[in-house]
């Protein structure tokens, strides 16, 4: 797969993991900034593409990691932020992106 192919499937990750942490921001703050959200992404989702690329059966131990690192990396971004509330923030997020993810293959 190109990059050409690849940047809309990070950009729709993007957009659907925002817009679950900005209905979390609004409803019970805090929650991790857009730019939180933009770095812990381009570190974990082109890894993640490809290693389940690679093992396709791996998909579900590949989100439980990337689920882990993102709410780690949103805690660490953002240390007003409770490691569990980050925790979970990503797990909803990662939850919905890998759901319809693993819908369209």
């Amino acid at each position: 797969m190109s990059w050409l192919e690849y940047l809309p499937l990070l950009a729709a990750t993007l957009a659907i993991e925002l817009a679950v942490i900005e209905i979390a921001r609004k409803v019970r703050p805090p929650a991790p900034r857009r730019s939180d959200i933009l770095w812990v992404n381009l570190a974990t989702h082109p890894l993640a593409y490809l290693l389940i690329g690679w093992n396709p059966s791996a998909f579900l131990l590949v989100e439980v990691l990337v689920t882990i690192a993102e709410g780690a990396g949103y805690r660490w971004l953002n240390p007003q932020l409770p490691l569990a509330k980050a925790l979970v923030l990503s797990a909803i997020a990662n939850g919905i992106t890998a759901f319809i993810g693993w819908m369209m293959v």
